[in-house]
């Protein structure tokens, strides 16, 4: 009865995984000549929206959604009309929302690092330091290649 909602869950949400995979490949510990090109600075740049965009569209906005208005009704009714079923729809129902604040957390992450590329409260002293680093022109080049948990890329 949940095979209904593997399109959703081992796909919409999946859309998010596409621009981080171009991310991860472009990240400078993989090609450190690349990030020296424009367009692919540029490329890793709207991967780096796209992501975050996808991301909070679908793991933020429709994961709630689709979990407390489809799946746990859904687990709920099946539970109630097979006593059989009630383990199997209890063990769904902790799995899907537990899921679900996995997504939550990741989010608030990617929110974070979102305000402190803006230059927002990023929460820490170190994305003050990160500010002021980025300031300087030697590491400018560098400011757009953080990586979404915040961690400095190894400048060559």
């Amino acid at each position: 009865y949940l095979l209904y909602y593997v399109p959703f869950f081992g796909g919409v949400i999946e859309l998010s995984s596409i621009p981080l995979q171009v991310v991860d490949v472009l990240h400078p510990k993989h090609f450190v000549e690349w990030t020296e090109r424009p367009r692919v600075a540029q490329l890793n740049a709207a991967c780096r929206v796209a992501f975050a965009a996808l991301f909070l569209l679908t793991r933020t906005a429709l994961f709630p959604f689709v979990v407390f208005g489809q799946v746990l009704p859904d687990l709920y009714h099946v539970a109630s009309r097979d006593p059989d079923e009630r383990v199997g729809a209890a063990v769904g129902s902790a799995l899907a929302v537990g899921f679900l604040l996995l997504q939550l957390y990741w989010s608030r992450l990617i929110l974070r690092q979102i305000l402190k590329k803006r230059g927002g409260e990023g929460g820490s002293k170190a994305s003050i330091r990160s500010r002021e680093e980025a300031s300087s022109p030697a590491t400018a080049r560098y400011s757009q290649l953080d990586d979404v948990t915040g961690h400095r890329a190894v400048e060559a």
